[in-house]
């Protein structure tokens, strides 16, 4: 994994703005549970690339996981508005559903559901 980490370096001193390998180095650092360092890097990721969908999500997923619903759903919203049938658009619909369970918004919860599950049938994800 340092090996990993020292080359996405690299790259992204090369090429400032290299939004996939700083995408990548995030995923890498969420692999080791280094969650400060892997949301500085999917941040990195959006911000050069502010129309890559998929960090949108992956960021919106972290914010959830740490506890920041409003963010995860800004995030989640961001992500599936740049590609509403991309093959991770699921997973910001159950981001929103869960984020909006945990505010008691369970109405809006199941219908968030029901619209991740139904991309989810459409799209195969990996």
């Amino acid at each position: 994994m340092n090996t990993a980490i020292a080359e996405y370096k690299k790259e992204i001193d090369s090429h400032p703005g290299s939004y996939m390998a700083e995408f990548n180095l995030g995923k890498v650092f969420e692999t080791l549970g280094k969650v400060s360092e892997e949301e500085d890097a999917f941040r990195a990721a959006v911000n050069s690339n502010p129309a890559f969908a998929e960090g949108h999500l992956f960021l919106a997923k972290l914010r959830l996981d740490r506890g920041d619903l409003d963010e995860a759903v800004q995030l989640a919203r961001r992500g599936i508005e740049l590609n509403p049938e991309a093959e991770f658009a699921p997973l910001g619909h159950f981001v929103i559903a869960d984020a909006y369970t945990r505010q008691g918004r369970g109405a809006d919860a199941s219908r968030e559901a029901a619209e991740g599950r139904r991309l989810a049938a459409r799209v195969k994800v990996h």
